[in-house]
């Protein structure tokens, strides 16, 4: 049987609409460098962030709440794929 074709038009709508956003970012982040959040980082091998603070800093990085966390907590990003099959 063949798959619907809608699911393969919103993954490109989707990618399309991910690439612009991300590409608008990046322009405004090389005019106003100073109005960029600052990413923490960590040199590699150096350490860790403690769970607790990584959660914290994505949460309102990326405006999640409770519901969001605990949903990704418990979903592998493999299902997400629009051609998935299980």
């Amino acid at each position: 049987m063949r798959k619907p074709r809608f699911k393969r038009d919103a993954f490109a709508a989707l990618r399309k609409r991910i690439l612009r956003e991300t590409e608008i970012a990046l322009m405004i982040g090389l005019r106003f460098p100073e109005k960029m959040p600052r990413i923490p980082t960590i040199e590699v091998g150096k350490g860790t962030f403690h769970s607790t603070f990584a959660e914290e800093y994505w949460k309102e990085t990326l405006d999640l709440d409770e519901a969001d966390i605990e949903r990704l907590q418990h979903v592998t990003p493999v299902e997400w794929l629009p051609d998935y099959q299980q």
